[in-house]
């Protein structure tokens, strides 16, 4: 036995709903992929400031020359945050389209030395902030995807 459903229904009221979620959906994506990047970037910042990278391990310890000469700034030295001046954490922002969301440097000075540090460039040691963990991607798909649901939701 084999049922078979069909409902057409042509009215006004189920037409506009169609259009009008068409028209709205590329906003909605937005406005997700808004809300994830600035829960990315955010991430980044206070993972770093604690001295950890992506995947929650600890960044390699300054050199002797480099803990003293923030002794004498009167910095922190117990663990590495990568925190000098404040400018390049204070630098990542991020932007999204209807496509795609991005975290980036705002400037390119800042951009430079966090590949310094990404990379190990030199006489730095690899210190790999500028990422997202597992944990945090699993945090960021929820968060878009928790949003689209809240925007298409009927009330």
């Amino acid at each position: 036995m084999v049922a078979d459903i069909k409902i057409k229904d042509t009215s006004i009221e189920v037409q506009r709903f169609f259009k009008k979620f068409q028209r709205d959906m590329p906003g909605i994506i937005k406005e997700s992929l808004a809300r994830a990047s600035a829960f990315g970037s955010l991430k980044i910042q206070e993972r770093t400031l604690k001295g950890k990278d992506a995947d929650g391990n600890r960044f390699r310890p300054y050199s002797r020359r480099t803990i003293e000469s923030r002794q004498e700034k009167g910095r922190q030295t117990s663990f590495v945050d990568l925190f000098d001046s404040g400018k390049m954490l204070g630098a990542i922002t991020f932007i999204s389209t209807a496509s795609k969301g991005q975290i980036f440097f705002r400037r390119q000075a800042e951009n430079r030395k966090a590949f310094f540090h990404d990379t190990g460039t030199g006489k730095l040691p690899r210190r790999p902030f500028f990422a997202i963990g597992r944990k945090e991607e699993d945090k960021i798909k929820k968060i878009f995807f928790d949003n689209i649901a809240r925007r298409t939701a009927r009330p």
